[in-house]
């Protein structure tokens, strides 16, 4: 399309107070748009952010943009620049010394597209310096004005109405086009074309270093060098970044729903917009959750959202889903590991929205700051309708989490797969309380026997289960009876000391479950069971247990394999092309690179693995939220995969009954659980029964 085609959406001017500067007018222009000029007085990192926003289009377009901008110079500087032999590498130090210090991976993604965009002549930079007399002087370039061009072709009269002009207060800053308070004009070549004819002329001037006061020079071959060093080594990673930061168009979603997320809808909206969804891991809650939000948003003219998620990986998942869902509202990160500012953002966001220019937005946040006490209060500030979407909702049962929710939340929606709170059922009452209650269920029986109609298959992977019988040894046994006797003296005793006694032996106690001997020597067994031929594993197990494990695979032939814990980063790395360590692992064990990861709790909650299709489970807890969430890391449909392996070592002692007796009840009703579901149920209930753990 031409400017003339979307003439109708470019205002004769904008004012940052009503407007969004960059939404509004910079992106719908930069997406029809093949030249770009544009002078400007300041010239930063965060502008090469806001720079390449809708630049996706721009590159498409065989676009090129020329910036000029200014350098600031202090008297300082002048001293060393005028007795200088090279004043362009001093004059580029601070530009230089900008990039250099990029730590957001939003910008540091932009500038990877800039980079490239350099390497291939697309994007060029000059910068401007005053002069007076033949010498260089302070102050900066302070002239901000940009052209747009809808065509390649050179200026000629008759091309006037293929171009754009706006003149204004904003430099090309991340603060000139979104948070300061801006205005500018916008002037159509075919509407003012004596006015924009003498700027268009002015430009090659300024450009070619035509100018008496002004100094213009090319960038140094060092700072290209530094900007094209951060571009993306080939066109698939570029593309990468143009699809997950720019859209071409704001498309919808276009999956379809299923019957039970329909019936899912309906059901929270029947409850008055309130209500919990108890959905197996792999069930597509999420997507349910944003067509709630989606449908809420139609029925809504005023409307606020905030996601609350329990880590801050899961926060960044949704902020993805979202964002590239195509909903009609802004989206934004507000928690600390993502937005050291979030503070001044939320208060931003809340100021906009009650003084009415800002209709709808979407808060992505984490547990921890949706229960921070700024947090809270800020919310109870606001004016408008706001929903809450809580994803794994067990958690705000936590006395620290609960606080967060306050009744301020008009509309609330609970997300999760086990919506109890384990050995709670005070939280549990009030979590079921303040939402709503379960007003929709598909468990992991639905799940496993419910036909999906798109691929004929079930919604999640069949799995067969192995329980694995584990003894401890004699001195195990013994510690373990002994540890036994204390809590039996102890449990009749009251006051917060002697329960902190108590928990401690509890722990005590677990961990020689956890760490028998004897998982040792089944671990390996399981493995001769493949005959070397085993991929696409994950263990889980005890810290303790974590460097046996990894050397026990090596010895075994599971190469490569790799840990999978909270060493393993979560923050982007530009060297693995502005992906986490953690997301690099699970990429390289989907395609295989890996044959086995080996975790303890960071695969519990939250993270997809849809490749794994055997999990070994050498350690546990007696909590059905951990080893439901576990078994969930390998029901998940994956191309090729039909069906998954659940190997799951229980100790069932040979002594005596009682003590028998005390650790088979830890373990019955996680057998139990398992076996329910087995396509091989039959076969374990037989092995339980033979063990003596069933009657």
């Amino acid at each position: 399309m031409t400017f003339k085609d979307i003439s109708s959406i470019i205002n004769e001017g904008y004012d940052s107070i009503d407007d969004n500067l960059v939404d509004d007018f910079y992106v719908p222009v930069l997406k029809e748009a093949k030249r770009y000029d544009r002078i400007t007085g300041y010239f930063n990192s965060s502008s090469l952010a806001v720079a390449a926003k809708g630049i996706g289009n721009f590159i498409i377009n065989g676009g090129h943009m020329r910036i000029l901008c200014g350098a600031q110079l202090y008297s300082e500087d002048l001293e060393i620049i005028n007795s200088a032999s090279d004043v362009k590498k001093i004059i580029c130090e601070r530009f230089l010394e900008d990039l250099d210090n990029i730590e957001d991976e939003l910008i540091n993604n932009h500038i990877k597209m800039l980079g490239w965009m350099i390497a291939k002549g697309i994007l060029e930079i000059k910068i401007g310096v005053n002069m007076e007399n033949g010498d260089l002087v302070g102050g900066i370039l302070h002239s901000k004005r940009g052209i747009f061009w809808d065509t390649n072709d050179e200026y000629v009269d008759d091309k006037l109405n293929h171009c754009l002009m706006f003149i204004g207060s904003n430099n090309e800053t991340a603060a000139g086009w979104i948070s300061n308070a801006e205005s500018f004009t916008v002037f159509k070549g075919w509407e003012d074309e004596k006015f924009v004819k003498k700027y268009i002329n002015e430009f090659p001037k300024l450009w070619n270093n035509e100018k008496d006061k002004l100094l213009v020079m090319d960038i140094p071959e060092a700072t290209k060098k530094s900007l094209i060093k951060k571009a993306p080594d080939n066109e698939v990673e570029l593309k990468r970044i143009v699809s997950k930061y720019y859209k071409n168009d704001t498309k919808k979603d276009t999956r379809e729903l299923f019957e039970h997320q329909k019936e899912a809808i309906k059901s929270w909206f029947d409850n008055d917009k309130k209500g919990i969804l108890e959905m197996a891991t792999g069930t597509g809650k999420t997507f349910t959750a944003i067509n709630c939000l989606e449908r809420l948003l139609d029925k809504e003219n005023k409307l606020f959202t905030i996601i609350a998620c329990p880590y801050s990986h899961l926060a960044d998942q949704w902020f993805d889903e979202v964002s590239g869902f195509g909903l009609d509202s802004r989206v934004y990160k507000i928690f600390g590991t993502a937005n050291p500012n979030w503070k001044k953002d939320l208060s931003r966001i809340i100021s906009r929205g009650n003084k009415g220019r800002l209709s709808s937005a979407i808060i992505i946040t984490t547990h921890d700051t949706f229960s921070n006490e700024f947090f809270i209060n800020k919310i109870k500030k606001f004016k408008s309708e706001v929903l809450l979407i809580a994803d794994e909702m067990h958690h705000l049962g936590a006395t620290g989490y609960s606080r967060g929710l306050i009744e301020n939340y008009n509309f609330r929606l609970g997300l999760s797969a086990t919506p109890k709170k384990f050995m709670d059922e005070e939280a549990t009452e009030m979590l079921l309380d303040y939402f709503g209650g379960v007003v929709s269920k598909f468990d992991i029986e639905d799940a496993l026997y419910t036909i999906n109609p798109n691929t004929n298959l079930s919604y999640l992977t069949p799995y067969e289960y192995f329980p694995i019988k584990v003894t401890l040894n004699k001195s195990e046994s013994m510690e373990y009876n002994d540890l036994t006797s204390k809590i039996a003296i102890l449990s009749n005793k009251n006051g917060n000391d002697m329960n902190e006694v108590l928990n401690s032996l509890y722990r005590k106690r677990r961990n020689i479950l956890n760490n028998a001997e004897d998982k040792y020597v089944k671990f390996r067994e399981i493995l001769h069971s493949y005959g070397g031929n085993l991929d696409h594993l994950i263990v889980f197990c005890s810290p303790k247990q974590l460097d046996n494990v990894l050397k026990i695979l090596k010895e075994e032939g599971v190469s490569p394999r790799h840990r999978f814990t909270s060493k393993e980063k979560m923050s982007k790395d530009k060297n693995l092309g502005g992906i986490s360590q953690r997301q690099d692992l699970l990429n390289k064990f989907d395609r295989g690179e890996y044959k086995a990861l080996v975790a303890m709790k960071c695969l519990d909650e939250g993270v997809d693995v849809p490749s794994a299709d055997k999990v070994i489970i050498m350690s546990s807890t007696t909590n059905p939220i951990e080893y439901v969430q576990r078994r969930g890391r390998v029901l998940r449909r994956f191309k090729g995969k039909k069906e998954a392996y659940i190997y799951d070592m229980a100790v069932i002692p040979d002594e005596n009954r009682s003590f028998r007796d005390s650790v088979v009840i830890k373990e019955r009703k996680r057998l139990e659980d398992f076996i329910r579901t087995a396509e091989n149920g039959d076969e374990c209930t037989n092995k339980l029964i033979n063990w003596g753990v069933l009657f």
